[in-house]
């Protein structure tokens, strides 16, 4: 290299970057008009030296001896793998697949969320859930407590202390006394994780559940039960007729679901079985 060719000076950044432009300015000039020894040449454009912070604030940062000098450098967010407060990469909510809108909606009321900042527990792996304010339909809505502890068993993180929040901002909190059939068809933010705009404008205009569902009829209830929950994690046929069993009043073994009216549409899943070929179906209770 020659002193006439253009070098290039990285070193690890700190985030008082400005103080430490100041106390190696000289050093750095001075190095630039010394003989330099030769090294193979970098394999880009640029040589990069990458310098993992904080966990919070995970970035790459490029500095020239010019741009130390002139107080100015080049930060570039690049992802990172997700620290262990951080949704999963794969499972956020720019990767689900939303179900379709299937006509009619649920019959009860619902509320989606989203887990923001912690991971799921208990072997659950979805980030996203649904929960049933009303179930059967017209039934005494959730209190704000049970709806909280709804979200903990949904998402695994019973014992976890967690808010609700309207918007991904973290700015309005669900008020202790509100009535949750306020809620329905909203997206709530479970506790403190700032997420990409897309998300946001994605969930603030969703008005249908992120999980899969079928509505049930029986002769006097009408009623929703959730096919996943969290989205993806999708539940057992017999998992299906213990919501069933819980939400009619009737025993599970006693409970048959059909298609149609009558038994020529009966339904016979074991628990190996895909039920989301059911989504947005009306299924009637014999």
């Amino acid at each position: 290299m020659t002193h006439a060719e253009s070098s290039e000076v990285c070193y690890k950044a700190l985030m008082k970057l400005i103080s430490v432009s100041d106390e190696l300015s000289d050093f750095l000039e001075a190095s630039r008009k010394r003989d330099l020894s030769y090294t193979s040449p970098p394999t880009g454009s640029q040589s990069k030296v990458t310098e993992q912070l904080p966990k919070q604030f995970h970035a790459e940062l490029l500095a020239s001896p010019e741009a130390v000098h002139s107080r100015k450098t080049s930060l570039t967010q690049v992802p990172k793998k997700a620290s262990s407060l951080s949704p999963p990469e794969t499972r956020g909510p720019l990767s689900y697949a939303l179900p379709a809108a299937p006509n009619p909606q649920p019959f009860s009321h619902f509320v989606n969320l989203v887990l923001c900042g912690l991971q799921p527990g208990q072997g659950r792996t979805g980030v996203m859930a649904t929960v049933l304010i009303d179930n059967p339909a017209g039934a005494t809505p959730l209190s704000l407590e049970a709806l909280i502890y709804n979200v903990q068993c949904v998402f695994g993180l019973r014992g976890t202390n967690i808010r609700l929040y309207y918007d991904s901002a973290f700015a309005k909190e669900v008020a202790a006394d509100l009535d949750t059939r306020c809620l329905f068809q909203a997206a709530i933010f479970v506790s403190p994780y700032i997420l990409p705009g897309v998300a946001k404008r994605l969930l603030n205009t969703l008005r249908q559940p992120l999980c899969r569902y079928i509505n049930v009829v029986s002769r006097d209830r009408t009623g929703t039960l959730l096919l996943e929950n969290p989205c993806d994690d999708v539940l057992t046929w017999s998992e299906v007729l213990a919501q069933a069993s819980a939400i009619l009043g009737m025993s599970a073994r006693d409970i048959r679901l059909s298609r149609t009216r009558d038994s020529t549409g009966l339904l016979h899943f074991d628990d190996g079985s895909n039920l989301l070929s059911l989504h947005g179906s009306t299924i009637f209770v014999l």
